[in-house]
């Protein structure tokens, strides 16, 4: 799992809800961090630790919108996507926001999000999910 948020709070809660379902994880703090990091383990010979990215919309930086985007053509130069790259699959990308208009869900699924999340995440709702 990849937990992407610029905000410590957010952070903090994510990690506590994760800590409590025993999944490993990583954080990024902004989208270009995420981008970044989503980049080396598709470089690694080891299988992909992000299946799941949990993707914070507003932050400095790269905006979480772009940072998917990024994400999916990193995808598709290494022949991920439909699970053609040697076992790797195309990941999960749950956009997580505040907002909630119809506008910005049309946005998250054009970037390429497979999930639109409004926070707060509640702990039933990431069982479900991972």
């Amino acid at each position: 799992l990849l937990l992407v948020d610029d905000n410590p709070v957010n952070i903090k809660l994510l990690f506590t809800l994760i800590k409590k379902l025993k999944q490993p994880f990583e954080i990024a703090r902004n989208g270009l961090e995420a981008v970044e990091r989503y980049k080396e383990s598709l470089s690694s010979r080891s299988p992909r630790l992000f299946d799941i990215v949990f993707m914070d919309v507003i932050m400095p930086v790269m905006d979480g919108f772009e940072a998917t985007r990024q994400i999916r053509q990193l995808e598709l130069e290494h022949m991920v996507a439909a699970g053609e790259g040697a076992g790797k699959e195309k990941c999960k990308i749950i956009a997580l926001t505040g907002l909630s208009s119809d506008s910005d869900r049309r946005e998250a699924a054009a970037s390429g999000c497979d999930m639109f999340w409004t926070k707060p995440i509640r702990l039933d709702a990431l069982r479900k999910f991972v």
